[in-house]
């Protein structure tokens, strides 16, 4: 019943980014079950991404179209989490990773870049991490998760629009096209005002 209890409950509190842990040190005690904090992954980044944008996946995969905004919302999640995990392996390898062997640094650095879609759990003591890992955990909680999704944040499709539209002027076109889609000044705009009011209110 127990066993119950904390599955139910952990699972929920994963899936709804919320981050709350029926143990005082999160999910530090799970450190070398690696099945447990892949699951509790899976749930955080299937409701950071969006019920609607999780079902879009296998048209995505199939080759089918599907909208813009899922697109860069896949995207841009996949590569936050992969320079997230990176940056963790290189900056904590010898530091609160240290403790670990090869396999085990590669599952928690994962895991630590998946909770930053804000769900906050954490696997290792994150008291001693450094300052390099500190700001990249500010920055990619700051984005956060997609729109429809449990996460805060900003939302990975304005970092997206505005990435697109950086290098859109980098390249001297006139206009901001993603795969034959068009997207318009106003998005820009808006995408750039959610931006500029994150970084007020932070």
């Amino acid at each position: 019943s127990d066993a119950l209890w904390r599955g139910v409950f952990t699972s929920i509190s994963a899936f709804c980014n919320a981050g709350f842990a029926l143990q005082t040190d999160s999910l530090v005690g799970y450190a070398h079950e690696p099945l447990v904090l892949h699951m509790v992954g899976f749930l955080i980044m299937a409701g950071g991404l969006a019920p609607a944008t999780c079902l879009m996946i296998p048209h995505w995969i199939g080759g089918k179209r599907i909208p813009i905004a899922v697109k860069l919302a896949l995207i841009t999640t996949a590569a936050f989490l992969i320079l997230g995990w990176i940056g963790i392996l290189v900056f904590e390898w010898d530091g609160v990773l240290s403790d670990f062997g090869f396999v085990d640094k590669l599952h928690h650095a994962w895991f630590q870049s998946v909770t930053l879609r804000t769900a906050g759990f954490n696997s290792v003591d994150i008291a001693p991490i450094s300052h390099p890992t500190y700001l990249l955990m500010l920055i990619f909680m700051f984005v956060g998760g997609s729109p429809g999704g449990t996460a805060g944040g900003i939302k990975t499709t304005t970092v997206a629009v505005l990435a697109v539209a950086f290098w859109t002027d980098i390249m001297h076109r006139s206009e901001i096209v993603v795969h034959t889609r068009r997207i318009t000044p106003r998005t820009v705009y808006r995408a750039l005002t959610i931006l500029m009011s994150g970084v007020l209110l932070w």
